[in-house]
């Protein structure tokens, strides 16, 4: 459900057909205005990246690889954690389990997020087990 975190600017005006079983009486053919993105959006993971990019993360000291933008690192004296986004789900790992458990802790305090277990394998990519890496989903 993160998409539906995505608040739709007002210069970029969505409708789509009123969902079978959902159509209000006498009005079969009117259609509704989208207020958020939906997953089927083509421009979906965009509108919902804005908020996650700007207001949280970048404000949570963390910086965009430039060589891949949905790659984020933050280093402080306290350690490091990186993480990287696939459409809605968050792969992260730190230098510490306490670095983990914060930056959990930070998602947590701007979204409702689901953390799955530890990652083995995503996108043919295998990850060695440890106690510091971790896979949320944004709800």
């Amino acid at each position: 459900m993160a998409f539906l975190y995505g608040i739709l600017p007002a210069n970029e005006i969505m409708f789509i057909e009123q969902p079978l079983g959902f159509e209000e009486l006498s009005k079969h053919n009117w259609v509704w205005r989208l207020l958020t993105s939906i997953y089927g959006m083509k421009q979906a993971s965009h509108i919902w990246n804005k908020p996650f990019n700007s207001a949280a993360i970048l404000g949570w000291n963390f910086m965009q690889l430039s060589c891949e933008w949905y790659v984020y690192i933050c280093c402080s004296s306290t350690g490091t954690i990186i993480f990287s986004v696939h459409i809605d789900d968050i792969f992260f790992t730190a230098s510490s389990a306490a670095k983990n458990n914060h930056f959990a802790a930070l998602l947590k305090s701007r979204w409702e997020i689901s953390e799955l277990r530890p990652t083995k394998f995503t996108l043919r990519i295998a990850f060695s087990h440890n106690h510091s890496t971790c896979t949320i989903s944004l709800f």
